[in-house]
């Protein structure tokens, strides 16, 4: 059985999670991916979820946003090569007002 292989950091107002790709997609499975880093490192309310994916660039996931399904997010598309590139894409939206990303 293949397994969810991640990680993640959690900083004042981000979670940031890594697909590892060695098992399940991350964005596949984000309701249970989120899910288990709230169990061991508590609530995300009020953090926005950035996510780096298969093809490398780091994406803001938008998990308010209405679903198709339990697994479906919405992605903004940052397109950060860096995290820290994402991190000064998303203050520069933040700062514009645009975006409300945050998990309720």
């Amino acid at each position: 059985m293949r397994e969810l292989t991640y990680c993640y950091q959690l900083e004042d107002t981000i979670v940031a999670i890594e697909d590892l790709q060695g098992g399940l997609s991350v964005y596949d499975s984000i309701t249970r991916v989120l899910a288990q880093i709230e169990a061991e490192a508590g609530s995300l309310e009020g953090k926005y979820v950035l996510w780096q994916g298969n093809d490398g660039l780091w994406d803001l996931l938008l998990p308010q946003a209405p679903r198709l399904a339990d697994n479906d997010m919405d992605i903004y598309p940052l397109g950060g090569h860096t995290l820290p590139e994402a991190k000064t894409r998303l203050t520069e939206l933040v700062a514009s007002g645009r975006l409300r990303g945050i998990i309720p």
